[in-house]
């Protein structure tokens, strides 16, 4: 296999293990290098992966995944872009948030940084203000299409 076919086999194993069914086996160490560091736009840089998984189970702990799945993936490179799209009920606290018992729809993005076959980093970022709105936290602001000034 070449380098672009594992690291793309990896990121799908770990998409798919942790979001599908909320569980990750084994938390980390098969798909995560020890200098791991994730970026979000949202907060700062999360260094390891152990506090990443934690922020993924306190994501769990509020949020009832009932479908997942990745829309588009490639890899060039060290690199592995990956569209994704998590389906689910708020039934619990959600970073801080009361349950609204509402579906809603998580769609996002993330570019991923491989060596030797384990992830060295990742940029992600979800739509939060789609799934605000979704979850009646945030108010409708107009049409979802956007058309040219």
């Amino acid at each position: 296999m070449s380098t672009e076919e594992i690291n793309l086999k990896v990121v799908k194993s770990y998409i798919e293990d942790f979001w599908s069914d909320g569980i990750l086996d084994n938390p980390g160490e098969d798909y995560f290098a020890s200098t791991f560091v994730a970026h979000d736009p949202h907060q700062e840089d999360i260094q390891g992966y152990e506090q990443f998984v934690r922020l993924g189970e306190e994501l769990l702990k509020g949020f009832t995944i009932t479908n997942s799945r990745i829309e588009n993936i490639f890899a060039s490179g060290d690199r592995v872009v990956a569209h994704y799209i998590i389906e689910g009920k708020h039934t619990g606290y959600l970073f801080g948030l009361p349950p609204t018992h509402r579906d809603a729809t998580i769609e996002g993005m993330g570019v991923f940084r491989l060596a030797n076959g384990k992830i060295t980093e990742v940029w992600g970022v979800t739509d939060s203000l789609e799934t605000l709105q979704q979850l009646g936290l945030l108010p409708q602001i107009g049409s979802r299409a956007v058309s040219a000034v």
